[in-house]
């Protein structure tokens, strides 16, 4: 299940097991990285115009086997996502984990968080401790909802996406 809307409608209420790679980033980029290509999909989108649009960018990347969309969920089993303001991060001690490339984690990042970049995450859950609280951040909060999404499928409990990523956090300390 391939979830097209915003991280923040993701976040209010999605169906269980499903991915949020929202159509406004990086979308086509991040599917071809993330999903399988052999693998039927079904899309949920806020409508058939946004169902269509994930449709067409999933094919121009050789993801053709899409069995339909969802674009009401009132008769599946849905949960959130919890979400993280920066502010909040600041007053817990959550372990933080930085899914930008590497590039932009080296340039800086929160004190003590660990860097796996996002096209790397799914082959790395074994690194990553899931008895702690986590929270996920990137630079903006598209990646980390990708990411906290990956991982609440692969069975972490208790994962938060961090709302305004790390420009928020710079923002806040004055960088």
């Amino acid at each position: 299940i391939l979830d097209v809307r915003d991280a923040g409608a993701f976040g209010a209420r999605h169906i269980d097991g499903a991915i949020n790679i929202g159509l406004d980033g990086s979308f086509a980029t991040w599917c071809g990285a993330l999903l399988p290509f052999d693998a039927p999909i079904v899309i949920v989108a806020d409508d058939a115009d946004s169902a269509t649009q994930a449709v067409i960018r999933l094919a121009r990347v050789g993801i053709e086997r899409v069995a339909g969309y969802i674009a009401a969920m009132d008769d599946y089993s849905t949960t959130p996502l919890a979400q993280l303001t920066v502010q909040e991060l600041r007053g817990e001690s959550p372990a933080v984990l930085d899914v930008r490339r590497r590039g932009e984690f080296a340039e800086a990042h929160i004190p003590g968080a660990k860097n796996i970049p996002l096209d790397e995450l799914p082959e790395r859950f074994s690194e990553i401790d899931r008895e702690h609280p986590l929270a996920v951040i990137c630079a903006g909060g598209y990646r980390s909802s990708i990411a906290s999404s990956l991982l609440a499928r692969a069975g972490f409990t208790n994962v938060r996406n961090v709302q305004g990523g790390t420009e928020e956090w710079q923002r806040q300390a004055g960088v």
